[in-house]
């Protein structure tokens, strides 16, 4: 997989990760969303429009750790398209191929946004 997708990158620092996820999907405002959730505890409500973010999609989340007492990451897998994009006999075929065992794999290049409070809300 490295070789495969390696030449694809710009030349750059990287850690390849084998990893198994079992995705959670997510709709925006309802129960587990990160925006509505811990977005708003650690940021608060947008100041304009007096709501918090809204990501337009539902999405999935995957993983999250704390990574010391003042920060926290959060993993999410967002859709490329909208799910009516896609085309429903080929989501049969992963539905039945899944049924029968096989594991899908994808690839994935993750960025990591580091953000900073500034404690002003």
């Amino acid at each position: 997989m490295i070789d495969a997708f390696g030449a694809l990158l710009p030349e750059g620092e990287y850690l390849p990760l084998l990893l198994d996820v079992e995705p959670r999907l997510i709709v925006p405002g309802k129960e587990g969303d990160y925006f509505s959730g811990e977005q708003v505890d650690a940021w608060g409500i947008d100041q304009f429009w007096g709501l918090p973010e809204h990501p337009r999609t539902r999405y999935y989340r995957t993983f999250e750790t704390a990574v010391d007492a003042d920060a926290h990451l959060y993993e999410f897998v967002v859709p490329m398209v909208p799910p009516t994009w896609n085309e429903r006999e080929r989501v049969e075929e992963y539905v039945a191929l899944m049924k029968r065992g096989t594991v899908p794999t994808a690839v994935a290049i993750s960025t990591l946004d580091v953000c900073v409070s500034s404690g002003v809300k």
